[in-house]
């Protein structure tokens, strides 16, 4: 009786149990079905983050976007009256230009005073019988503003650090470009008082730069940028001249002439806006600004690129005062060798927008070279357009 009980309560028991087959079995399938959860939950992720920044850059493109178009009819400081049209058309278009580095600058050395930009320039054209006829334009009351936020940030520090030679190729390369975030960030709050308040604070980060202060020590600044749903700086170029995944700009200036030279007197200049652009997933923006070590701002060499180079087209008989000469020109003047929509006319520099000819020195960008540009998420697409 006992000895049949005991058999009774064994098979019982054993039949409770489970084979190990059967656990690595069990184990397998949750095991699988985990991994797909998590790559669901992951896909839901990286979309979350697509979508966080395609609304931070529609938020930054209809502010940046309203002050761009306001150029189109904005009163120049530069006065034509009596002078012929051809003359007077291109004193106005090189004022816009002027105007708009110092307003919607993207590099830092349009709008720190320390790197050579002065509030006032002075551009001489001859005419075509020979005469020659001089306009000044000063900077903005908004430029003012701007240099008092930099210098309320120090972000001359981080350019004194850019500049010491003490940092690596990489981070001079790195933080040489991320300065542009700040730049943006300045254009969009302080250029259009109250827009910051359409931002969620974790649209915007401060982003920790190398820098020197006045008394020659290495320390950091936290300087604000607006960052993408990967938490990376987002970009901006005021011309993306070499940029073509776009669906507003066409390189063609037959078909597509700029919009603030309606008499065509720089015939090479085509529609261009503004760039803004999130580095995407991989983290790699993959353009270029269209820089080059050969030139620096004002078309001399061994400096850093900037805009002014640019605002003359190449075909003018023109100079400007008082960066390229110490006192006021006089005939015969030597014509521009560079244009602002050809700055791949540099040997080794790229247009503005375009991706990377070479690997850049920037170690978090060489991984991703020449394809970085393909996932990046911009303006230029309907789906960010307000």
């Amino acid at each position: 009786m006992i000895r049949h009980i005991w058999a009774e309560k064994t098979l019982a028991t054993r039949r409770r149990s489970f084979t190990l087959t059967e656990l690595l079995v069990t184990i397998a399938i949750i095991s699988i079905l985990m991994t797909i959860a998590w790559g669901a939950i992951g896909r839901v992720r990286e979309q979350g983050r697509v979508a966080k920044t395609k609304s931070t850059i529609s938020k930054i493109n209809q502010i940046v976007m309203a002050q761009y178009d306001g150029y189109r009819t904005r009163r120049v400081p530069v006065d034509t009256r009596g002078l012929p049209p051809v003359i007077a058309a291109k004193f106005r278009l090189w004022a816009i230009r002027c105007i708009m580095a110092w307003e919607m600058p993207d590099h830092w050395d349009e709008i720190h005073p320390s790197q050579g930009v002065v509030n006032q320039y002075t551009l001489y054209l001859q005419s075509d019988h020979g005469a020659v006829i001089a306009r000044s334009v000063r900077a903005p009351i908004l430029w003012n503003k701007y240099v008092e936020f930099l210098r309320q940030t120090r972000a001359g520090d981080v350019a004194r650090a850019l500049h010491s030679g003490n940092l690596s190729e990489e981070q001079t390369n790195r933080y040489g470009k991320l300065l542009n975030a700040v730049l943006l960030y300045m254009i969009v709050t302080v250029g259009n008082p109250g827009s910051r308040e359409l931002f969620q604070d974790n649209e915007i980060a401060f982003l920790d730069f190398p820098a020197i202060d006045v008394d020659c020590s290495s320390t950091t600044r936290r300087l604000p940028v607006f960052v993408d749903g990967w938490g990376n700086p987002i970009l901006f170029i005021r011309n993306p001249v070499g940029f073509t995944d776009s669906d507003l700009q066409i390189s063609d200036p037959s078909t597509h002439h700029d919009p603030f030279d309606p008499l065509k007197v720089d015939p090479y200049a085509y529609a261009s806006y503004p760039l803004i652009f999130s580095a995407g997933p991989d983290g790699a923006y993959g353009l270029s600004f269209g820089t080059s070590d050969r030139l620096d701002a004002f078309g001399q060499p061994n400096g850093n690129p900037g805009y002014f180079a640019f605002v003359v087209p190449r075909n003018w008989e023109a100079i400007i005062y008082p960066i390229e000469i110490q006192q006021p020109p006089t005939p015969p003047f030597r014509p521009r060798m560079l244009d602002w929509y050809n700055l791949d006319s540099i040997q080794g520099g790229n247009l503005a927008g375009a991706p990377y000819k070479l690997p850049p020195a920037d170690d978090q960008e060489k991984p991703a070279f020449p394809g970085g540009h393909f996932d990046n998420i911009h303006n230029h697409r309907a789906e960010t357009m307000p």
